[in-house]
Order: structure tokens, then sequence, then C-alpha cells
């Protein structure tokens, strides 16, 4: 019986943990978020939809790139459209880039005298700049500063992955520049015959062939 006592005292003693784990998660669920504070903590005050140009110099290469109404392009280190997606990507990210923390010490503790990726945005007739260097070893963060004698801090190292990338990897390799959402019609013909197909009202995400069989809308991407 005593056994069974202190096994029941036990799982009584669990339960009401557990009960205090739950209440506080729910506590800390409900703390809301402080908009000030995530105001504070952005690098750049930016309207992704205001960047005019970008500069990407990392490993002695770089690579500007332009908006030209609404489409952007390479202008060096020779002229190509580039990729909207991947810049939409990279100007989005860059608006909401966080600082996680400060950092005390000069930027060349950090690799910031040679940094690993330099970034500078122009918008709205006003210039930043961005420089990145080492990885923090505890948090794998990374070091960055606004410029030569600005503060040191640490932010998101998924930057290095967005905007550390070559100039091909920018460019616009579609061979019909255009959403998948735009096509109207798709005809194909091999040598000798003269199969083809249309692209007919869309209806679960399937195309109709001319003799209307239906054709999976993955083919057609894939094509």
């Amino acid at each position: 019986m005593r056994a069974m006592s202190r096994l029941q005292r036990g799982i009584a003693m669990l339960a009401v943990t557990a009960g205090l784990v739950v209440s506080l998660a729910v506590l800390v669920a409900n703390v809301p978020e402080d908009p000030d504070r995530s105001e504070e903590d952005r690098v750049f005050d930016l309207d992704p939809a205001r960047i005019e140009s970008l500069s990407l110099r990392a490993d002695r290469r770089l690579i500007r790139l332009e908006r030209e109404n609404t489409k952007w392009w390479i202008v060096a280190p020779s002229r190509a459209p580039a990729d909207p997606q991947v810049l939409t990507e990279m100007t989005n990210f860059l608006s909401r880039l966080r600082r996680i923390s400060d950092v005390d010490g000069t930027g060349h503790r950090f690799g910031l005298n040679s940094p690993r990726l330099e970034v500078e945005i122009e918008a709205g007739g006003q210039t930043d700049r961005l420089r990145v260097g080492d990885r923090s070893a505890f948090s794998g963060d990374v070091y960055a500063d606004r410029g030569a004698g600005s503060s040191v801090f640490l932010t998101e190292a998924r930057l290095l992955e967005l905007l550390d990338r070559s100039a091909f990897q920018l460019r616009d390799r579609r061979l019909v520049p255009c959403l998948p959402t735009a096509i109207s019609a798709v005809s194909a013909k091999a040598p000798g015959d003269g199969t083809s197909f249309q692209r007919a009202a869309r209806v679960d995400d399937t195309f109709a062939l001319d003799d209307g069989e239906r054709l999976d809308a993955r083919a057609l991407r894939a094509m």
C-alpha cells in the first residue's frame, strides 16, 4: 500500500508539473509581439517597391542590378534580364532584414575589413550600405555593419544564401519569359507528325487536347 501511495503521489506531482508547463506555454504564446520593437530591429527603412538598384560585391566580383519600370536587369558585368522571382525575394528580404543583437568591438574582429559580401541599395534618392563578415561560431548568424566606423551587429545568415550569387544565378533563364497562367495555347509538333494540342478552360489544373483528352498541367510545365 505504501508503494502504491508513493506511486500515486508521484503521478499527482507529475500532473501538477505538466499543468504548470502547459499554463506557462499558453502565457508565452499569448504574449503579443511588440510592433515598435520589430520596427526598431529592422536594419533598413525600405519599401521594396521603391528599390531602384542593387550592387553586390563578393570575391572581387561586382554585380549591379537596376530596375527599369517594373523589370529588373543585370547591368554589370554584362547586360541581361534578371530573374523577377529571385529579385522580388531579395528585395523583400532586405526590407525585412533584422538586427538580431548588437556586438561590442570593431569591424576587423569580425571579418568586416575584408567582408564576404558588400551590398549597396539605392531607393527613393538615398543609398544604404551593408557589409557582411564572419559567421558567429555560437549561433551561425553573420556579423555585419552599415559601413566603416559604424556599429557591428548580428543578422540573419540567410542573407548570404540569397545575395551571394553569381550573375548566371541571377539571370532570367526562362525560354518563355511569362507566367504559366498567361499562356493561352501551346502547340507541339514532332517531325512528320501533325499532332498538336491547345489549352482549354482550366478544370482541376488540367488542359484539354483537341480530341478532348485532358493533359495534366505538370506535363505542360515540364515542356
